[in-house]
């Protein structure tokens, strides 16, 4: 559920982003009052609600389907981790997407990092048998305290850390990446309009 998430920020505003160059309509979002650097901020909305419903559901099988036992007295919790998650994987999303402005290609990056999060951060085995040169991996991204915060709050998992350490992680990677993305995504808008190649495909 966490990973899907992942993939709807960091994978689907950069593809969304280039499908639109392709198919020549982001000179719309171009021309509009909301500007390139709403519109590519903007395109993140649909598919991280869309991802959300997506999460809920896979969590409503497991119960039904695994009998995935939750931890009820904190389970209204996990809704302001989403949240802050997000906010933590959207910086990534956008950094992406600056790249999707100038190069054009930015797919197989997304998908690399995805990957590459995923592993590092205990989804698909726990980061303690990583090899201790790439364990340091599993601490500087976002995806990590955003899966231990929400095993936590849903099935009762106990956490390595304390949950606030985990929070103030997630914060923090919101507030220190989300203004260097933007940052990122003028700048990628101001080579390719002084180039002239901002709706080129």
């Amino acid at each position: 559920a966490t990973v899907e998430l992942l993939t709807a920020a960091v994978r689907t505003v950069p593809t969304t982003l280039r499908s639109e160059l392709v198919a020549g309509t982001f000179e719309r979002t171009v021309a509009s009052p909301f500007g390139p650097l709403g519109g590519i901020v903007a395109l993140a909305l649909f598919p991280m609600v869309l991802a959300a419903v997506m999460a809920s559901i896979i969590v409503v099988v497991a119960i039904a389907l695994f009998g995935l036992p939750l931890h009820w007295a904190t389970v209204p919790l996990i809704v302001p981790v989403a949240l802050l998650g997000t906010l933590a994987f959207l910086p990534l999303a956008l950094l992406v997407s600056a790249a999707v402005l100038i190069v054009k290609q930015a797919g197989n990056i997304a998908a690399f990092l995805i990957s590459g999060l995923a592993l590092a951060s205990g989804s698909m085995f726990p980061v303690a048998i990583l090899p201790a040169s790439v364990r340091w991996i599993s601490e500087v991204q976002p995806m990590t305290p955003a899966l231990a915060l929400a095993r936590h709050e849903l099935v009762g998992a106990a956490m390595s850390g304390s949950t606030l350490a985990a929070v103030a992680k997630l914060a923090g990677f919101a507030v220190v990446l989300m203004p260097l993305s933007i940052v990122a995504i003028a700048a990628a808008i101001k080579v390719c309009r002084d180039r002239g190649t901002l709706i080129e495909y």
